[in-house]
């Protein structure tokens, strides 16, 4: 039997689940540590008059984040370094793979560096619509499809070659933010097949 995949994965929202199930189900993985996010940005939180000028909001797959790399043995952290923990002290490390999805802060190169493959899963097609909001930048340009996009990863944000895309229909609605919100719902089921296929591929080159 061939070597198992040392992997360490930073995913979030819904994407980041149907990516961490598809992990946890391949016999070819070895899933060593996730990071995820356990609070929602600024931006998307409560506003409230405090100290830090607004209300800490839990996301709310963070729980089944939690319960599922619990059940399956796999460490979980909510910050890269968190309790003195990173991926270049780890003993595990180098990993085979590190998979990212949803990441809101740029990767460093010295993360980078501890995996022999680092891929991103971006919710756009690359090169087009880099950065945020992707989804909303191909509904606003009026496109009738949109991807999502798996690239090798550099200390440039979504700037690396691209491995593989998966394309689907953008959903109308009567507001672009709604189209948006619609069509990335739409694209979910699709990060599960394209997390496989790269596995596939670091599994021919490892």
């Amino acid at each position: 039997m061939a070597k198992k995949l040392k992997t360490v994965a930073l995913l979030a929202r819904k994407p980041g689940l149907e990516i961490l199930d598809a992990l946890l189900s391949d016999p070819r993985i070895d899933l060593k540590v996730v990071y995820t996010y356990n609070h929602l940005p600024k931006s998307e939180s409560p506003k409230e008059n405090n100290s830090i000028g607004y209300t800490v909001t839990q996301r709310p797959e963070w729980p089944v984040f939690k319960e599922k790399c619990e059940r399956a043995g796999v460490l979980i952290w909510t910050e890269v370094g968190s309790n003195g923990f990173n991926p270049t002290n780890d003993r595990h490390a180098p990993y085979d793979l590190l998979l990212c999805c949803n990441w809101r802060q740029v990767v460093p190169e010295w993360i980078l560096g501890a995996a022999r493959h680092a891929i991103n899963i971006h919710r756009g097609e690359l090169p087009k619509y880099p950065g945020k909001r992707p989804v909303l930048q191909a509904v606003e340009a009026g496109e009738a499809r949109v991807a999502i996009t798996a690239h090798k990863m550099t200390g440039v944000i979504d700037a690396g070659p691209v491995i593989a895309k998966i394309y689907a229909d953008v959903v109308k609605a009567s507001t672009f933010a709604e189209s948006e919100t619609l069509t990335r719902d739409a694209l979910v089921p699709y990060y599960a097949p394209l997390t496989r296929f790269i596995v596939d591929i670091v599994s021919r080159e490892t």
